[in-house]
């Protein structure tokens, strides 16, 4: 799908600079998906602190019996 956006020049340089694209269409859809993926983290991580999501994670000494590094 094609967007026409109106960046103001001194934001699209800071955009190619901390995006690391040389194109302008790359950089926008780098940092546009970035920006999507961390709202998407976020989301996740509020409802683990709020109880909506847990984890059962066996004991230490339980996932290091399973190695032989440890030993």
């Amino acid at each position: 799908m094609k967007v026409t956006v109106e960046i103001p020049e001194r934001e699209m340089r800071e955009m190619l600079r901390y995006s690391g694209e040389r194109l302008r269409a790359s950089a926008i859809l780098r940092l546009a998906l970035n920006e999507l993926n961390y709202r998407k983290r976020v989301a996740m991580n509020r409802k683990f602190h709020s109880g909506q999501w847990s984890a059962e994670l066996p004991a230490i000494e339980e996932l290091r019996r399973d190695r032989r590094v440890w030993q």
